[in-house]
């Protein structure tokens, strides 16, 4: 469809075939995104504690789950010339500037702030689905049922705020409990309205990269203050590498199986397995950022590296299980295989290394690096195997 025959309300987006890119809006919905994530990050390494890591976690599946819900739309209904969807994507950027507003300045006190800003968000998503059901008939059953379960979930959010303050984190974790649960309960749905086959997994690639960045940016304010010499230029290369490391095991293991399980053979476990696997991926990788950032330097803190140990072993852990949702090339199946030991191996060996024996943090990267070494042999070896099938003889 051309620019100006483009569709003003919503459409139906997921039988599409080919290739589809990320429109320039929803790359900016992203970028917005992680900046709430880099003040989240940026408040957990100012106190690397058990408290400010379930706060961290808390809230960073919030902005994660709100991020989810965005992109499960736009897979299947976005017209990019939709004026009105344009106008409640505003209101949920605005809402997320306040949550990075008030994360930066020590809004974690400020829990039910938070939650109002991220209700708001979420009822932007749910108009889009009310939408959705007016013009696309097909639909309705669909957004009908998340409009149930999901705008149950949001009343029982701002219900929580009237609560004691002991009951209210039991009543907000009810309410995300049905947000999450209303995936599960709308397998059918999912089967009978898949997401487009290429556009998910490039959006969760993208948004994988923009946490990823989060690192690199953690070396330069790690190493900001420290005098230039052998020593940082040497911590500066260990940081980069592991960071490097990172990404190639996540992007060479990056692909469609798990959306092509759900769209081709109807298996929802595999592709909510690997949905769902992103959640502590994402998380182990800002956390690697923020651990990062007090482990370099010239004062870092002592228990930096176990903490960089811990996020480490997070990220692997749940590289893992989603390296276990697409390996088979097609196949819709969790498989296990070397690469997917070879990642459970790491994660063990990481929390090993900083956690129950503490390590000086030239050691603690220098291992990491070697772990990634080792996936990273694994995946090459991989791809060789590949491509001499391909290039055999029938």
């Amino acid at each position: 469809m051309s620019e100006g025959q483009a569709e003003t309300h919503p459409i139906l987006r997921m039988r599409e075939r080919g290739h589809r890119q990320a429109a320039w809006s929803e790359l900016f919905f992203d970028l917005v995104f992680v900046v709430v994530v880099a003040q989240l990050a940026h408040a957990f390494a100012e106190d690397l504690s058990l408290p400010a890591l379930w706060r961290f976690v808390a809230l960073f599946a919030l902005v994660w789950w709100a991020w989810v819900g965005e992109v499960q739309y736009t897979t299947r209904f976005d017209s990019d010339r939709d004026r009105t969807k344009r106008f409640l994507g505003t209101v949920q950027l605005a809402r997320l500037s306040v949550m990075a507003l008030l994360v930066g300045h020590g809004g974690l006190e400020r829990l039910g702030w938070l939650v109002v800003a991220y209700v708001v968000v979420r009822a932007m998503q749910l108009l889009e689905l009310w939408r959705a059901a007016r013009y696309v008939p097909e639909a309705r059953g669909f957004a009908r049922h998340y409009l149930l379960w999901q705008g149950t979930g949001l009343a029982l959010w701002l219900a929580a705020l009237a609560l004691p303050p002991s009951l209210r984190l039991v009543g907000w974790g009810l309410a995300f409990a049905i947000e999450l649960g209303s995936y599960v309960a709308g397998r059918r749905l999912h089967r009978e309205h898949p997401p487009h086959v290429t556009h998910v997994p490039e959006r969760f690639g993208l948004f994988t990269i923009l946490v990823l960045g989060e690192s690199f940016a953690a070396i330069a304010t790690g190493l900001g203050h420290a005098p230039l010499g052998l020593a940082s230029l040497g911590m500066v290369t260990l940081g980069v590498l592991v960071a490097v490391g990172l990404w190639w095991t996540y992007f060479d293991r990056l692909d469609d199986d798990a959306v092509r399980a759900l769209e081709g053979q109807g298996r929802t476990a595999p592709y909510l397995i690997w949905l769902w696997a992103h959640l502590p991926l994402s998380l182990g990788l800002a956390g690697t950022g923020a651990a990062l950032s007090r482990t370099l330097g010239d004062h870092p803190i002592p228990q930096a590296p176990a903490w960089l140990a811990g996020m480490l072993a997070l990220y692997f852990a749940a590289e893992m299980v989603v390296c276990a949702t697409t390996v088979g090339a097609g196949l819709p199946a969790l498989r296990v295989s070397a690469g997917v030991l070879a990642r459970g191996a790491a994660g063990l060996a990481l929390v090993a290394l900083g956690a129950l024996v503490p390590a000086p943090r030239v050691v603690l990267l220098g291992a990491a690096l070697t772990v990634w070494i080792v996936v990273a042999a694994d995946l090459v070896e991989r791809a060789a195997r590949v491509r001499l099938r391909a290039s055999a003889p029938p």
